[in-house]
């Protein structure tokens, strides 16, 4: 069997031109929650994720995948990935730190689309007065001005 080399996918960036709507509509009907928002870009994290953001909105001309990021399994593991990323032609760039997580290797993949693997990353901390949602809260979706959107935030 093949050695694991990626633990998770750690966040997704999607591009927007409408950031404002893009942010309510992840928080009010998704239920994700923002946790911080810089340079033209939200950072939203879903409920129960272990790393302190899941999702980055960012402002754009055009919507579109901004990046997928993965973290390794170990710093063993991301210089073993990126070696084999390398060994395909692949050829990328290190990016010495990023909102949540620390250095990471971005490159592109064969179809296209912008990837990065890193290691270091900030864990979530959730909110002292938030407690955990029932099944039910957390399948239901949160709409802007009603009870479970106020009570939940």
């Amino acid at each position: 069997m093949p050695e694991r080399l990626l633990s998770s996918i750690a966040h997704v960036e999607l591009k927007t031109p409408d950031l404002d709507a893009s942010v309510a509509y992840a928080h009010d009907i998704l239920g994700l929650d923002v946790v911080e928002q810089q340079g033209g870009s939200a950072y939203l994290r879903c409920w129960g994720d272990y790393y302190r953001y899941s999702l980055v909105l960012t402002a754009a001309d055009e919507p579109g995948l901004g990046h997928a990021s993965w973290r390794a399994e170990g710093p063993e593991q991301m210089e073993t990935a990126i070696a084999r990323i390398e060994a395909s032609g692949i050829k990328g760039e290190w990016l010495e730190e990023s909102f949540g997580h620390g250095r990471a290797y971005r490159f592109t993949g064969p179809a296209g689309h912008l990837c990065e693997i890193f290691w270091d990353v900030e864990r979530a901390v959730a909110p002292p007065a938030r407690s955990r949602p029932t099944p039910s809260a957390r399948s239901a979706p949160r709409r802007a001005g009603s009870a479970s959107a106020s009570s939940i935030t």
